[in-house]
């Protein structure tokens, strides 16, 4: 299975700050600070550009300047799946969640100096996974409790395709943009 996403946009605005990009077995997903006019999606393209082929920790580097560079301040949160075992960096307070057997468990911790700023706040990750896990990747705007949340994706575990869809679509509130991203395994 690969990794698939969903975004929307806050009800209102004119164009979503979150931005995700799904390439093979890695996921991003970044989330613009305040209206920063989409600039997320500017360091989205160096994302893919860098594709597979960047580190982690150089990716978060680069990132890091060219925040700077554009005055954005930015979330990010890249996993990446490789003999069923995930590695991640969080930076910022969007969640990565790994539902098991029914429950759902978070795997990052929240931090407060993001992307754009010297030094930000970066937490490494990792998780052995099983078959039928399901690794989840959400950006603030997900406001979904737990309960609502994993009775969603247990729902949707052998279509996991339209599984991000389905979470945006379960959600009342739409104060901010919200984007998904998963992969079962």
């Amino acid at each position: 299975m690969k990794f698939c996403g969903a975004s929307r946009r806050q009800d209102g605005k004119s164009v979503n700050d979150d931005a995700f990009a799904c390439l093979g077995n890695y996921a991003f997903l970044m989330d613009g600070a305040g209206a920063c006019g989409g600039r997320a999606q500017r360091l989205m393209e160096i994302v893919k550009r860098q594709g597979n082929q960047a580190h982690l920790q150089q990716l978060v580097t680069l990132l890091n300047f060219h925040a700077i560079s554009l005055g954005l301040e930015s979330t990010l949160l890249a996993v990446h799946i490789q003999d069923e075992v995930l590695t991640g960096v969080s930076i910022g307070n969007n969640t990565v969640h790994l539902l098991r057997d029914g429950r759902l468990t978070r795997l990052n911790e929240t931090t407060r100096r993001r992307l754009g700023r010297p030094n930000p706040d970066v937490h490494y990750f990792s998780a052995a996974l099983k078959r039928y896990d399901c690794v989840v990747l959400c950006s603030d705007g997900v406001v979904l409790d737990a309960y609502r949340f994993s009775q969603i994706l247990q729902r949707y575990l052998l279509r996991p395709t339209e599984m991000p869809e389905a979470v945006l679509a379960a959600q009342k509130d739409h104060s901010d943009d919200a984007t998904v991203v998963c992969r079962s395994i």
